[in-house]
């Protein structure tokens, strides 16, 4: 018997995966398909899965990611990439504000996020909270500079456009 790639069987546990959590059997998937279920079991068990009829799938499961379904990646659904964006988004906020704390630190300062409310926000709301950043005296707690939102944000993508640069120079 002929051995499958590693994509195509990829795809089979994918499909798999998907006709699980929709309660589905091979063959009501096969009929969705307008496909004979011993047809859609043959390619099933052979691991040969077209790109053509994970498109078909993705089509009556927009919800599903073809990416996935094709296993170019592990973010199965629209959702799951949309999370994805924002925890990288947040990734990146929370290592420049490490940068900026570090920066100040040495010199007997940090940096405060004041938000009124007092909930989570994430990265790409603050523009729109009720918030602002205030550097402080270490020893004393006094305010030294109030910044806004915006004005965080646009030296956040100065310290980027320095890092894209310095990356560009030495790597």
């Amino acid at each position: 018997m002929k051995k499958t790639s590693s994509k195509e069987n990829v795809r089979v546990s994918r499909i798999k995966e998907l006709l699980k959590r929709e309660g589905l059997k091979q063959k009501d998937l096969a009929y969705e398909l307008d496909m004979e279920p011993q047809n859609f079991s043959r390619f099933m068990i052979s691991g040969k899965v077209s790109e053509k009829t994970c498109e078909k799938i993705v089509k009556l499961y927009p919800d599903y990611r073809i990416e996935w379904l094709l296993g170019y990646d592990d973010l199965m659904t629209h959702y799951d990439w949309a999370d994805n964006v924002q925890h990288m988004k947040d990734l990146v906020a929370d290592s420049m504000w490490g940068v900026i704390e570090k920066s100040l630190n040495k010199k007997g300062k940090s940096l405060k996020f004041v938000h009124r409310s007092g909930q989570h926000i994430d990265s790409t709301e603050r523009l729109h909270a009720d918030c602002y950043y205030s550097v402080v005296d270490s020893q004393t707690g006094k305010e030294l500079k109030r910044l806004t939102a915006l004005e965080m944000v646009q030296f956040e993508e100065k310290i980027q456009e320095y890092c894209d640069f310095m990356s560009e120079k030495y790597l």
